[in-house]
């Protein structure tokens, strides 16, 4: 009980963060006008909700290893973060 409360913690956490620091980010480093900033945190709220209305659809008809196994090829084949201030990131 105490694993699935902490994943509920961080999951909420990381929630919580693009809430309220994603139109910060768009605005001061990548100098998106005030207008389009607040746009961040919409698509981000449109991703989640697709993923959340689609997913239990998606693991019924294809299985929960099938869906795993392209949720993680997808993965792969996007874009790395290139920002200097991302952890891990070297320039």
């Amino acid at each position: 009980m105490l694993l699935i409360g902490a994943f509920c913690f961080v999951v909420f956490l990381a929630e919580g963060s693009a809430l309220d620091w994603s139109a910060v980010f768009l605005r001061t480093v990548r100098h998106v006008a005030p207008a389009g900033a607040g746009l961040g945190y919409a698509a981000f709220a449109v991703a989640m909700t697709s993923g959340r209305l689609i997913g239990d659809r998606l693991v019924m008809h294809l299985g929960l290893r099938r869906t795993v196994i392209i949720v993680r090829l997808g993965r792969r084949g996007r874009p790395r973060l290139r920002h200097p201030g991302a952890a891990g990131c070297r320039r």
